[in-house]
Order: C-alpha cells, then structure tokens, then sequence
C-alpha cells in the first residue's frame, strides 16, 4: 500500500475541506491521498483506495489505456496534454457508473518526491441545465417557425435581435436581412415614428400596448393588429 508523504498541516486541512475531489498519485498512478469529497463523489472511502491504481478506479474502461500512454508519455518526454490544464471528461463511480466532470492535474514536488495532484468537479448539474436550455431554445425555435403571425425580439435601440420566418416573408426579407438591422432598414423610414412612440408607451408604464397599424410592404400594404410589449 501506497505511504501518502507528510503534508504540511494547513495543506491536510485545506485537502480535507475543499468541495471538489482532490486525489494525488505518484508516478506508478497509486493513490496517496483521497479526500472527503472525493470519497463522497465516487463511493469509496480513503482507506479502500489508498495504493490502489487510480485508473483501475475512477478511469472508464474505454479511456484506460489513453491514461496510462499519456503517464507514460510524460514522464518520459514531458509532453502535456492534460497535466496543467482543464478538461472535460469521463469519470467513472464505484458502481461503475460513469458522469462528465472538469479535470485539473498539475505536478507537485514534495522533497525527492514527484507526484500528481488531480482535482474533479462533478458537471452532471450543469450538463443537465445545458440540455434543458437546449430544449427549450429547442421549443421556442420551433414555436417562432411555424407561428402564423410575425413575431420578433428587439433591443431598446430597435435594432431586431429575432425575427421569425412569418415576419421575413410579409416583409419580402430573410430572416439574416432582418435581424442586426435597425426599424428604419426593415420598416422604412416612415415607420420608425410611429413605432418608437409605441416603444416608448411600453418601456413608461410596462403594460403591452396594442394598435392597429397598416405596413407598406413589397408585395402591397398590410392591415394588421400590433401587440408589442
């Protein structure tokens, strides 16, 4: 079994507090030190790890050979191309199960001693999020392309953040023609007036404001009811 080396106090102490999975090997990848977040991320406790193959525990099958080339590799030339950066990765669970988290490794001396301290952060939360923004922008999308009216987003200088198919065809435009330019390319000259005064109703008392408005556009003019907020 792997002797973890002494360790200044405070360093044990700031280990044994952090939130993220701090774990150091040695050159063999044997585990020397594994601290509670750790044990709390994985499901093993320190004592079952201590001296044991860091790939063998936390390393998914599939990346185990990669891991052990890459050791190899930079111990021998000292090429990096995961010590001393940021990654995203695979780890896998006592019960074998695996989840993305953020790898940090960097090279430590202690005394003659070379070792490799990593640190973990579980993503799966914020994976998670991701892939529920993802679906929502997802719904939103699909909601604003097949809408039958034209629907839009603007900044409060009136230039279009979001314009929807609907409005790029009434207005005889693509959609790329429409978003990122300001009412007076898109509506003409003689629409910024009357929508800005619209505008300017809304951002005042917070309240939708809703009109009648005729719009000239290339294909003739267009009666419509305006719903702005």
């Amino acid at each position: 079994m792997g002797e973890a080396p002494a360790l200044d106090p405070l360093l044990r102490a700031v280990d044994k507090s952090s939130m993220d999975e701090v774990n150091m090997i040695d050159t063999n990848g044997l585990v020397l030190e594994f601290n509670p977040a750790a044990e709390a991320m994985f499901g093993y406790s320190r004592a079952e790890v201590l001296g044991q193959p860091i790939g063998d525990l936390i390393v998914p099958p599939h990346l185990r050979s990669a891991h052990e080339q890459g050791m190899t590799r930079y111990l021998a030339e000292g090429t990096a191309h995961v010590v001393g950066k940021r990654i995203e990765i695979d780890a896998m669970r006592a019960n074998g199960s695996l989840f993305p988290v953020e790898l940090a490794i960097t090279e430590i001396q202690i005394g003659s001693e070379r070792l490799f301290s990593a640190s973990l952060r579980d993503l799966s939360e914020q994976r998670a999020a991701e892939a529920a923004l993802a679906q929502t922008n997802a719904r939103l999308s699909a909601f604003l392309d097949y809408a039958p009216a034209a629907m839009y987003l603007k900044s409060k200088n009136g230039t279009y953040l979001v314009a929807n198919p609907f409005m790029a065809a009434a207005l005889g435009r693509k959609v790329e023609e429409i978003v990122g330019h300001p009412i007076e390319e898109v509506l003409g000259p003689e629409a910024l007036e009357r929508v800005a005064e619209s505008d300017r109703r809304i951002l005042e008392s917070g309240a939708p404001h809703v009109s009648e408005e005729r719009f000239n556009l290339p294909n003739g003019h267009r009666d419509t009811m305006a719903v702005r907020f």
